[in-house]
């Protein structure tokens, strides 16, 4: 479905009047003086090519994907400051996150379109690239767009980068709260189910040492030895929270985590765990969406209900003799 996308590309740009470009060559350059700025189209066939105008990389198709190990690819890397992902699955891209800042130190920014991006959890990959101000997830093809919370879902998992921007739309205090506040609890609970030894693995090295270091001076202090019990799993996320560097991130949020690599479908205990998980998600979700409802029905009717509540109190202040027999005659009847 794609290569119908590109093949209109390509003959668009053919159209323009650089009749130079072919399909089936190399990478060729093409000057444009008058907007001081270089445009490099690489198209190794008609589904997939790639192209880079000023500081924006574009990938057209899966095999595109490839481009980014070549260095004879991309030209100028050091100025790509955003990443454009077109017609290739979210799936295929996740493999490629963790180079993606060592190949390009200025990114910025990724986009995706047509990327099959459809459940909450694939998000968590976003985590590898280790530092972006915006992201942007086209409406089309990507159906996790529709879910109404993914932005707040993106910002509690991301909340270590400090996102500006989502869709183009400036980040506010205010979001960022209220996504710390909807899925706070959906980072604690999965946190519970794991054990000592995971909850370490998800800590940097230096973090770790620091950290067990911490814990064994506590223990020392108080004669008490826990190193397998609850109770230091229990000093350990204390200690990571507590002593947690600003811009790193949180023991809680690190436990949400996406796997791509594909498992056979025959294996049972794959898919139980599989379903748990999405049923746990659902009932959160469910969850955060019915009190943050309630909550939105409480503030439209407060103002109402305490106007009345104090005119009813005012009543009977100024009324004190009928007040008092009346609920002695209530008191009396019951």
């Amino acid at each position: 479905w794609y290569q119908r996308r590109v093949r209109e590309a390509v003959v668009s740009t053919q159209s323009t009047g650089d009749n130079n470009i072919n399909p089936a060559t190399a990478p060729v350059q093409n000057n444009c003086n008058s907007d001081n700025h270089t445009v490099s189209l690489g198209f190794e066939s008609l589904s997939h090519y790639t192209e880079v105008e000023t500081d924006t990389l574009r990938l057209y198709g899966a095999a595109a994907l490839d481009g980014l190990d070549k260095n004879n690819t991309v030209s100028n890397v050091a100025a790509i400051s955003h990443i454009y992902f077109k017609f290739i699955p979210y799936d295929s891209i996740v493999p490629h996150f963790p180079k993606l800042r060592v190949r390009f130190p200025a990114l910025q920014g990724l986009t995706f379109s047509f990327s099959s991006i459809s459940s909450l959890k694939q998000l968590n990959s976003l985590t590898s690239v280790r530092r972006l101000d915006f992201i942007t997830l086209s409406p089309e093809g990507n159906p996790v767009t529709n879910f109404s919370l993914w932005k707040f879902y993106l910002l509690y998992r991301l909340s270590h980068f400090n996102l500006r921007k989502i869709n183009e739309v400036e980040v506010s205090m205010t979001d960022t709260v209220l996504a710390e506040q909807l899925f706070s609890d959906l980072g604690n609970v999965t946190l519970q189910h794991f054990d000592l030894s995971r909850i370490l693995g998800l800590l940097p090295d230096v973090r770790r040492k620091q950290i067990l270091g911490h814990c064994d001076t506590l223990e020392q202090k108080k004669n008490v030895s826990a190193k397998q019990t609850e109770d230091r799993r229990k000093l350990i996320i204390a200690a990571e929270q507590k002593n947690r560097p600003i811009g790193t991130e949180s023991v809680n949020v690190a436990a949400l985590v996406y796997n791509s690599t594909s498992r056979p479908k025959s294996a049972k205990a794959s898919d139980k765990v599989s379903l748990a998980t999405s049923q746990i998600l659902d009932e959160i979700v469910a969850s955060a969406i019915s009190r943050q409802n309630k909550l939105t029905a409480l503030e439209k009717v407060w103002n109402s209900v305490l106007r009345d509540t104090v005119r009813s109190a005012t009543n009977d202040f100024a009324c004190v003799s009928s007040t008092v027999d009346k609920a002695l005659s209530q008191i009396q009847d019951t």
